[in-house]
């Protein structure tokens, strides 16, 4: 069985123009690798 992709949206709050980037990540990420990617 494949393992499972995420879709992350992440939005800068107060910035204008709006500035966000999707992420896809998988399933079994650290959240210290999430955290450099971010």
């Amino acid at each position: 069985m494949g393992n499972w992709i995420y879709q992350l949206r992440i939005t800068l709050i107060e910035s204008r123009p709006r500035i966000w980037r999707r992420i896809l990540v998988e399933e079994d990420i650290l959240l210290s690798d999430l955290h450099k990617i971010i």
